[in-house]
C-alpha cells in the first residue's frame, strides 16, 4: 500500500502532506520502519512539522483515510528522533 501511495505522490496525484497523513494511518506502532522508510527524504520535514502539531481529538481531515492515533504517531517521534538530533 506505501509504495502505491509513493507512486501517486511521484506522479504528481497527491500533495506531500497527503502522503504524510495517509502513510501514518498504516505505521505499525512497534515497527513505523516499514512505512515511514519508503517516503521520500524530501518529506521528512513535513511528518516531523505533523507530528509536532497533532493534536488528539481535536484534528480533522479531508482525505479518505482516518487521522492517525496517538500510539502512531509516538512510534513516528520515536523513529524521527534519531534524525532531528542531526
Amino acid at each position: 500500500m506505501i509504495a502505491k501511495l509513493v507512486a501517486m505522490y511521484k506522479k504528481g496525484a497527491m500533495t506531500g502532506h497527503e502522503l504524510v497523513v495517509r502513510s501514518l494511518n498504516l505505521v505499525a506502532p512497534k515497527c513505523p520502519d516499514a512505512v515511514l522508510a519508503a517516503l521520500p527524504p524530501e518529506l521528512n520535514g513535513e511528518l516531523l512539522k505533523f507530528v509536532d502539531t497533532y493534536e488528539p481529538g481535536l484534528m480533522r481531515s479531508n482525505y479518505p483515510t482516518p487521522l492517525p492515533t496517538t500510539g502512531q504517531i509516538e512510534a513516528v517521534k520515536r523513529w524521527l528522533a534519531p534524525t532531528a538530533a542531526k
